[in-house]
């Protein structure tokens, strides 16, 4: 296996974590529908559950190198969560009109004992309303006051037209009495529906409630449209999505960008003392290599490389934690009004327009800014430079014979292979820890 291929084993732990990450952000626009009592179809499940298999793939898939291979991962966790969400609202028109809830079904009124014990009957021919499916309308009175109707229509679906129109006609409000659905009548009388039969009763609450109780539950009715409850909007959702996804994207940069980049003290090196490892650091800065060593503190250094451009700064600030074996770094570039270094760094642009060039739009000439990052090593440049320095007893020095340039990057990675050889882990980080 080659050391590339190597490399990209040693990564497929950050990526299963990437997948991890896409499958929780594709699980929670479900999440939400369904708190909301809504639901979403098979295919737009199938839709919500793609990020992670795409994830998957690109971890599967090899890559021509470490950094290849991070970058694909890097990229798929911050822009599939992103096409999810923009997906997702465009479901927000249907996901916020569920479906009306069907008709529950009841029992039967039992019309000779609703009109039981009435002190006054009336029986009303519906001859005046032949288009409202109205077949008959029965009222009374009783001796404690209150009053009853009952209309009787050819069939459920006549009936609920009738309770939507009034409804909708401002006769009455959509309501709840002890937990029944009914109509809340201007005049103060309570309205439900019962199949094809309407029944009003009229007299004060609690006659109302007590003679309700022995009566089986009305049919559900939807509400009327103006009284319809809101449509669940989707921009707390879309708020909070983009929050948690800008929180964990964060959070695993930081975690992968220290976890993969660390490089373990290379087999079968004793570690020596800290007094050597001093010596050895601080001879670099007499090999005639373009960079300095300056000495912070007790196990503490700043190694600085010196390019061509003095506006450019490549630094690294170097801990040493003995008792774990291992040297703390933490890597910070900077440009302070330098040239850019290439037609990307010169592009006023974004990641977005990245292959959009706007000829009206001047070039930068100067450049400012500061990177904390963390340098992923490629294996060949380390097993060179392994092979190219000559660690002695107090000193490190290169072979003569070495062509690998010492740019920032070559730094790094020089430090690195000395740290490594001397028996100590290389451990990038992007503060230091409390000790």
């Amino acid at each position: 296996m080659s050391a590339a291929a190597t490399a990209t084993a040693a990564l497929r732990p950050v990526g299963l974590l990437a997948c991890g990450l896409l499958l929780l952000a594709g699980a929670a626009l479900p999440a939400w529908a369904w708190a909301g009592g809504l639901h979403l179809s098979l295919p737009e499940l199938l839709v919500c559950g793609l990020p992670a298999l795409i994830g998957l793939a690109v971890t599967a898939l090899p890559g021509r190198d470490a950094r290849q291979y991070l970058g694909r991962i890097v990229v798929c966790l911050l822009m599939l969560p992103i096409l999810l969400l923009i997906w997702g609202d465009s479901l927000e028109l249907e996901m916020a009109s569920p479906a009306a809830t069907p008709a529950a079904a009841t029992a039967g009124l039992d019309v000779q004992g609703l009109f039981a014990g009435a002190v006054a009957e009336q029986t009303l021919p519906a001859a005046g309303l032949p288009h409202s499916g109205l077949q008959s309308m029965r009222a009374a009175a009783f001796r404690d006051g209150l009053e009853l109707r009952l209309q009787r229509f050819a069939d459920a679906a006549a009936a609920s037209r009738q309770f939507d129109w009034m409804a909708e006609a401002g006769l009455g409000r959509v309501d709840r009495l002890d937990g029944r659905a009914g109509l809340r009548l201007s005049h103060g009388a309570w309205l439900e529906r019962h199949g094809r039969e309407l029944l009003e009763l009229r007299g004060p609450e609690p006659l109302l409630r007590q003679r309700l109780q022995g009566l089986p539950l009305p049919e559900t009715t939807p509400a009327p449209p103006g009284e319809a409850p809101a449509a669940r909007p989707f921009w707390p959702f879309g708020l909070g999505y983009s929050l948690a996804h800008l929180l964990f994207f964060l959070g695993f940069l930081l975690w992968a960008g220290g976890t993969t980049t660390v490089v373990p003290a290379e087999p079968g090196r004793a570690a020596v003392t800290p007094a050597l490892l001093a010596a050895r650091l601080n001879s670099l800065d007499r090999a005639g290599l373009p960079l300095r060593v300056s000495r912070q503190g007790p196990g503490q250094w700043q190694v600085e490389h010196l390019g061509p451009d003095p506006a450019r700064s490549h630094r690294l600030l170097l801990r040493l934690d003995a008792p774990r074996r291992r040297l703390l770094v933490r890597e910070i570039a900077s440009a302070d009004a330098a040239a850019p270094l290439d037609e990307d760094e010169a592009r006023m642009g974004g990641i977005a327009d990245a292959d959009y060039r706007d000829g009206t739009r001047p070039a930068a000439q100067q450049v400012w800014g500061t990177a904390f990052q963390t340098t992923l090593i490629e294996p060949e440049r380390l097993a060179r430079l392994r092979r190219d320095l000559r660690l002695q007893e107090d000193r490190a020095e290169l072979a003569p014979g070495c062509h690998d340039p010492l740019d920032g990057e070559g730094m790094v990675s020089l430090l690195c292979a000395l740290v490594t050889g001397s028996g100590y882990r290389w451990q990038p980080v992007f503060w230091w820890p409390r000790r």
